[in-house]
């Protein structure tokens, strides 16, 4: 019977908790990496899980200092601020209304239409 570092899954663990995955997650990814044994695809699904939510909470804090730059800039489009050039300018481009297109020559729009194929992946 194989014996297991208990304190070294423990400190894998609480390493992991602080980088914000959730206890339970922490626990078995740290268990799971200690039996050297590749993970199961649901410890995976899980550790998936666990980074799109920290890459959620990163974008909305990034999204917020964003929205403060925007509002320190007072209006300006281009700044300059230490080695930084910021720009919040307008950008106008023309892109075909698909929807009004369609209804009003539909037979051009099926002519032109083109089939593409791509492949979604996704943890629910």
């Amino acid at each position: 019977m194989k014996k297991y570092n208990l304190s070294a899954i423990c400190k894998r663990a609480n390493e992991l908790i602080r980088a914000g995955h959730d206890k339970s997650v922490a626990f078995k990814t740290a268990w799971a990496e200690a039996k050297s044994e590749p993970k199961s695809i649901s410890a995976k699904a899980h550790e998936f899980r666990e980074i799109q939510k920290m890459i959620e909470e990163l974008e909305a804090k990034a999204a917020a200092v964003k929205e403060s730059i925007i509002a320190d800039m007072d209006g300006a489009e281009i700044i300059e601020a230490d080695v930084f050039t910021i720009r919040y300018q307008t950008i106008i481009s023309n892109r075909l209304d698909t929807t009004k297109f369609k209804s009003e020559n539909k037979d051009l729009y099926e002519m032109y239409l083109k089939e593409s194929t791509a492949k979604r992946f996704t943890v629910a």
